[in-house]
């Protein structure tokens, strides 16, 4: 801050209170179970089992869209919907991406695009003919499809280090040593025999625990069932918790959410470059672009959604440090909100410039309370303690 004081003497603060830059982590929606052990034991007819986005986690993630296009509408996507402003991401799981591509269609909604033009009408049809051609086109008239539907590309995360696979971590470092033994003690006198009970099964791994629990949560979300008790819920939702929280060993831990951390961090930085190229004559090089090959334009992107599953978001909780020691809901979403707190000058330096903003970090729209950013918090002083820890 000491930079932006010395060039105002007087502490004039134009910190508003719309962001000008977020990253947005959300966790997938509702999935339905995967193995329906529990469900066929009660009789309940499930219309899928197979691990995919639900009706309720397509809701979920809908809802969750519109009400970031609503909060945001007026300061990052200055009303309206441009593709070129948003970057989505997701981890390469089925039910993963389409919970971002139904967020997505929360974000943009149907119907919000430009219509075409009369004189480009013609210049619409494909350099071929075919028999409904004509027809389609006056149906059309001037909308650019049935329903004036704007695509925002979600890009997944196949081959990208940034969301590395689970599966693709080292066997060693994986559950199935002494983490195993304390979760497997921890609830071998309370959650084990309430599932023998409800499905005359014994459970030999922890992951077919971890299955049955998160089908209990998704029954007790979805289904009145009586067998299925709050306390049981809050077990199922322990269960889970605990399986996350010692899934890898601390230094993959680590490494894992650093990945991500870093990049967050690189994001950060360069939304602070574009705003301090406002004032350049000679433009600062964005940080991004020197460490990965990207295909869009760093400088228009003022919105970054990144769709992760369960496991990623505990991991991202956990080495943040934030003040969350429970289960996270599907849906659930971390959100960092930049904001422009002092006036920039063309003499700064990034690092100077850097002082100037502010940065709120939440958690369920809950301010996080971390070592590295007790929101709201400078980003300077973020960017450094995080930097420091992630070296």
């Amino acid at each position: 801050m000491e930079y932006c004081l010395i060039l105002f003497s007087l502490l004039i603060s134009v910190y508003a209170a719309d962001p000008i830059f977020v990253i947005e982590v959300a966790r997938e929606g509702l999935t339905t179970p995967k193995n329906p052990l529990i469900s066929k034991a009660l009789g309940l007819e499930l219309e899928d089992h197979n691990d995919t986005l639900s009706k309720y986690g397509r809701q979920q993630q809908y809802l969750l869209g519109l009400e970031m296009r609503e909060r945001y509408d007026k300061s990052i996507f200055k009303g309206k919907c441009n593709p070129l402003n948003i970057y989505a991401h997701s981890v390469n799981k089925q039910s993963t991406m389409m919970s971002g591509q139904v967020h997505l269609f929360g974000i943009c909604p149907l119907g919000l695009n430009e219509d075409i033009a009369p004189d480009m009408v013609k210049k619409t049809f494909p350099p071929f003919d075919f028999s409904e051609k004509h027809e389609i086109a006056a149906e059309l008239g001037l909308k650019a499809t049935p329903h004036n539907f704007m695509p925002l590309p979600l890009h997944s995360t196949y081959d990208d280090s940034m969301f590395e696979n689970e599966h693709t971590m080292p066997k060693s470092d994986l559950i199935g040593g002494p983490d195993e033994d304390f979760i497997d003690a921890l609830f071998k006198n309370s959650f084990y025999p309430y599932l023998k009970r409800l499905t005359g099964k014994d459970f030999k791994t922890i992951s077919q625990v971890l299955d049955t629990a998160n089908e209990i949560i998704w029954l007790s979300k979805t289904k009145d069932v009586k067998e299925i008790t709050e306390d049981k819920v809050r077990l199922a939702e322990e269960f889970i918790f605990q399986y996350y929280n010692h899934y890898w060993n601390d230094n993959n831990k680590f490494l894992y959410a650093s990945k991500f951390l870093r990049k967050a961090l690189y994001k950060l930085r360069d939304a602070v470059t574009v705003e301090l190229n406002k004032y350049k004559e000679k433009k600062i090089t964005l940080t991004e672009s020197e460490d990965i090959t990207v295909d869009y334009d760093i400088n228009q992107i003022k919105y970054y959604l990144f769709e992760v599953t369960d496991l990623q978001m505990y991991t991202y909780t956990i080495i943040l440090d934030i003040d969350f020691y429970d289960y996270i809901p599907p849906s659930s979403i971390l959100i960092f909100e930049l904001y422009k707190k002092y006036p920039l000058n063309s003499w700064m330096k990034v690092t100077d410039a850097m002082h100037c903003f502010m940065l709120e970090i939440k958690f369920n729209d809950q301010n996080v309370y971390s070592p590295f950013c007790e929101s709201p918090c400078m980003l300077n002083e973020f960017y450094d303690r995080l930097n420091r820890f992630l070296q």
